[in-house]
């Protein structure tokens, strides 16, 4: 079983807003209602039929199918604005027999790409209006794997290193996150022959956030309300996150861990991800918080925490999976305080890559 999907799905950690009530009673205000937190997962099923998995996601653990299971697909990452769900990810193409990026906008699937060659959408963000997706496409004539960033559909490729030693031969786009102001920041990896590096990119400028020359990738990324950058992924095969392009070790043994989602709270940072229990060589779903690690399962099973998120009133969410001892199928697993809610039965593979959150 692997580790995780690289392609993952990137976290991404929205405002909540508080609505109040009107009205006076006995000359005073009520107060007002609580907020009711709206948490939204996309990953995949499967169809039980066919063996194909069906893009997927839930709201408030009720699921809905992206897909209908006659070909593969799966979703990567998911957003709410207003009343609106945004979910990313890919379907197979069943003529070409290549996967076909797309989103879906309350179900409704708009395609990125035509089939052609090989794409997926992994990251989702509106602003003004605007849809925003990052992913990856097959370039017909290189052949290599672009990052792109598509706006209303209309494909951009984002720039990678030109490199006198190990020429990049594939990189991917992964994670976007836009500011209250405009200001577009990606994450992602580009990959050489003997090498790979941690890169973002902010309004299309190509930062580094590793060396050349070593084991480095970038699996998702958030931005606090003050600017400031923080990405998750691995750092030479090392758990960590980049605050603004300085590394920070999650862990000190090489190719145990991986960091997978990301999400920022005022000046705590949360990190999702797994550490690989060395007795039995299980993946424990593991949460860090300022480095700190909590883990959310006790490693006698395969689990991964793939995604968090943050409410306003400090509710720590993690979605990912947990693997059951008795079919030994995947299942959706949400994590709220460490309090494990399965959104599946283990009938079939099903696994969480992304989460957000939103009130009314």
């Amino acid at each position: 079983m692997k580790l995780k999907q690289y392609l993952s799905a990137t976290a991404l950690l929205l405002t909540l807003i508080l609505f109040g009530c009107g009205g006076k009673k006995s000359g005073s205000n009520p107060p007002p209602p609580p907020a009711v937190t709206n948490v939204y997962v996309a990953g995949y099923t499967t169809d039980v039929m066919t063996t194909n998995h069906m893009a997927t996601y839930w709201k408030n653990g009720t699921a809905t199918n992206l897909t209908d299971g006659t070909v593969d697909a799966e979703a990567y990452a998911i957003t709410a604005s207003g009343s609106d769900v945004y979910v990313a990810g890919y379907q197979l193409n069943a003529k070409s027999l290549s996967n076909q990026a797309f989103y879906w906008k309350n179900g409704i699937a708009v395609a990125l790409t035509d089939g052609t060659t090989d794409a997926r959408a992994d990251g989702i963000d509106i602003y003004g209006g605007h849809v925003y997706v990052v992913g990856s496409q097959t370039n017909t004539i290189t052949l290599m794997t672009q990052p792109i960033l598509w706006i209303d559909g209309v494909a951009t490729v984002l720039p990678t290193s030109v490199r006198s030693f190990d020429p990049v031969w594939n990189a991917f786009a992964v994670g976007i996150s836009i500011t209250s102001s405009g200001k577009v920041d990606i994450e992602g990896s580009q990959f050489g022959d003997n090498d790979s590096q941690a890169i973002s990119w902010e309004n299309g400028a190509l930062i580094p956030l590793s060396e050349e020359g070593g084991e480095s990738r970038a699996d998702a990324i958030a931005v606090s309300s003050g600017g400031d950058v923080y990405v998750a992924g691995e750092n030479n095969n090392l758990a960590a996150y980049w605050t603004n392009g300085t590394a920070t070790d999650l862990t000190k043994v090489a190719y145990i861990a991986g960091a997978y989602a990301i999400a920022v709270s005022g000046s705590d940072v949360y990190v999702a991800g797994a550490v690989t229990n060395t007795e039995n060589g299980k993946f424990v779903a593991t949460i860090w918080k300022n480095g700190v690690a909590t883990n959310l399962t006790d490693g006698t099973q395969f689990a991964s925490s793939n995604a968090i998120a943050i409410s306003n009133s400090n509710d720590v969410y993690a979605a990912g999976y947990t693997t059951s001892a008795t079919t030994g199928k995947d299942i959706a697993t949400i994590w709220k305080n460490g309090a494990a809610s399965n959104l599946t039965d283990g009938t079939g593979n099903a696994i969480i890559n992304a989460i957000c959150l939103s009130s009314e």
